[in-house]
């Protein structure tokens, strides 16, 4: 059977949603409660003719066509008694004003409708904070479900596959059973060849035994036989080495001598080199002594230089202020009269 949401029953009944829910509860609308897209648990409520009537007036697409209102299945509907109404736009009972008949509202004045329009809108407001609060308090409960939801999957696929654990417990059992299976086999195969080893080397050794005493008794025969033609052969060999060795010892000492002249020669060569490094020096320094000489001897006679020039001056003004004082005293006046 096809059901319509909360909200838009309470928009087709003029109602609120929490009004909805307590004609449900109250058995006036029947409902039933399932889970949204979202996975969400809400009620959906089963079609009145009030509804579809009230859908229609709305203009909602539920009802815009014949074949979408043949869609719905309606059930009866139950008389909502006037208590019940009050309660359509409130939380529950404690909000429950006093219902006023139709005699008593005519008789109001304008002062006492005032009154009660703001004592209406302070309820309402009352009652759309409260509903809001609720509503964020459900949200944020909703969201923290939804995360820990979230946490539970996350920890859900984090948590290890028992069965993959078990099987490469087994697949590493197996390999160190493998491992071991092949260390023994190993080892018992490295016994067997350090025994066959051992063994061959056991046999190579009496060979070389053997192999050494049969050598000793040939050596022993040999002995026996050459030794007499041996000790000649030592002999001429000894002769021969000991000339060899005579020989190297001339050359050793003919070629020590030519070393000492040689080392002579050229400590002869360094002395050479040393005295001409001396008188080397000894003429630098002449040379060095000389060329100061030099330099004080041109700088004495550009001294005496400029004494000359200054005592020439000193001569040529003399000599003006002399020829000044010997002018008779008629060419001194004439001068003066001139200028």
């Amino acid at each position: 059977m096809k059901t319509i949401p909360v909200k838009e029953v309470a928009e087709a009944l003029g109602i609120s949603p929490r009004g909805v829910l307590y004609r449900r509860e109250k058995g006036h609308l029947k409902g039933v409660l399932v889970k949204n897209d979202r996975g969400v648990d809400e009620y959906r409520i089963y079609p009145t003719k009030e509804i579809i009537e009230g859908l229609r007036r709305l203009g909602s697409p539920l009802v815009a066509s014949s074949e979408a209102v043949a869609d719905f299945e309606v059930v009866d509907q139950t008389v909502v008694p006037d208590e019940d109404k009050v309660l359509d736009s409130t939380f529950g009972e404690d909000d429950i004003v006093d219902v006023t008949t139709t005699s008593q509202k005519r008789e109001w004045t304008a002062d006492n409708e005032q009154t009660a329009t703001a004592v209406a809108d302070h309820l309402w407001n009352g009652i759309i904070k409260r509903f809001t609060e609720k509503l964020e308090e459900k949200d944020q409960a909703i969201g923290e479900l939804r995360a820990n939801l979230a946490e539970k999957e996350r920890q859900l696929l984090l948590l290890p596959d028992h069965e993959a654990i078990k099987r490469l417990a087994e697949e590493e059992a197996n390999k160190v059973a493998d491992i071991e299976r092949n260390k023994a086999e190993i080892e018992r195969q490295r016994a067997a060849d350090a025994h066959r080893r051992a063994e061959e080397e056991r046999k190579y050794a009496e060979e070389k035994e053997l192999e050494s005493i049969a050598l000793k008794k040939q050596i022993s025969l040999l002995q026996a036989k050459a030794a007499p033609e041996l000790q000649r052969q030592l002999d001429a060999e000894k002769e021969a080495k000991q000339r060899e060795l005579a020989l190297l010892q001339s050359q050793l000492e003919d070629t020590r001598k030519a070393k000492e002249q040689e080392v002579k020669a050229l400590e002869e060569r360094l002395a050479e080199i040393e005295a001409y490094r001396k008188s080397s020096d000894d003429a630098q320094r002449k040379l060095d002594e000389l060329q100061k000489a030099m330099e004080d001897r041109n700088a004495a006679e550009q001294a005496k230089a400029s004494e000359t020039i200054a005592i020439r001056e000193e001569l040529a003004a003399l000599s003006q202020k002399l020829l000044e004082t010997q002018k008779p005293w008629w060419k001194k006046w004439l001068g003066s009269s001139n200028q």
